[in-house]
């Protein structure tokens, strides 16, 4: 311990005066530190890890029994990527309000579409549920080919999709979920849904783990698809 000036008796009212003094920030920094670590080991030992994720960005939102079924009903579809006994499916919703819709806050508005653009540059998501709305907003911002795999790329049955597919740039890019049995048998609403399957980024190109993840989407995408009228 670094000395400054003349150090009282150990343990007595003047010693932790002193200690307090001069060693207050080193101490809340150190404290800090092993809070943060301590949280960080937490949630990684506790956390469910996801072998995929699905993102719903619209205006609609649905209860967690409504989502953990989905899910559930969805999981024998994909491969356990991390190998421990559980093929987990996460669903993540952004919700957005409609144009020309009243808003909870502006604040909360930007903080959604701000959580949509990060889940696209950063994020795990690799199949996302779209409302029409939010769908043209993102193409209209980037090009199809750059976001999205071609539906001629993944989607397995392509004649059964043909009349309800979403052009951009020349390209195929979403699919119209309108009358989705297997959507509408969980509840959830197809009038205006989407479906689409973002690309693997270039940096992830050779990340197994990432890959796993793509193709888990495109097994879930096309299970969805097989529910269409």
């Amino acid at each position: 311990m670094e000395k400054y000036g003349e150090i009282p008796k150990r343990f007595t009212k003047e010693w932790w005066d002193y200690f307090w003094y001069y060693y207050k920030w080193r101490v809340i920094s150190i404290v800090f530190v092993v809070c943060v670590v301590s949280y960080t080991l937490v949630q990684c030992a506790t956390n469910p890890r996801y072998d995929a994720t699905i993102s719903y960005a619209g205006d609609k939102y649905y209860y967690e029994s409504i989502t953990d079924k989905f899910c559930a009903d969805l999981a024998d579809t994909i491969d356990d990527i991390d190998n421990n006994g559980k093929k987990q499916i996460l669903l993540q919703q952004i919700t957005l309000a409609k144009d020309g819709t009243s808003r909870a806050s502006t604040e909360y508005e930007s903080g959604m579409r701000a959580k949509l653009l990060v889940e696209f540059q950063a994020g795990d998501t690799y199949l996302f549920l779209f409302s029409k709305q939010e769908l043209d907003r993102l193409l209209d911002r980037e090009s199809s080919e750059q976001i999205f795999v071609s539906l001629g790329d993944w989607v397995a049955q392509p004649d059964t999709v043909s009349d309800k597919t979403v052009k951009k740039d020349g390209v195929d890019c979403a699919v119209n979920l309108a009358g989705n049995k297997f959507m509408q048998e969980h509840y959830i609403n197809t009038d205006d849904l989407y479906i689409a399957v973002r690309r693997v980024r270039s940096g992830d190109a050779n990340n197994p783990k990432e890959l796993a993840k793509y193709n888990n989407a495109i097994k879930i995408a096309n299970y969805i698809l097989s529910g269409s009228d």
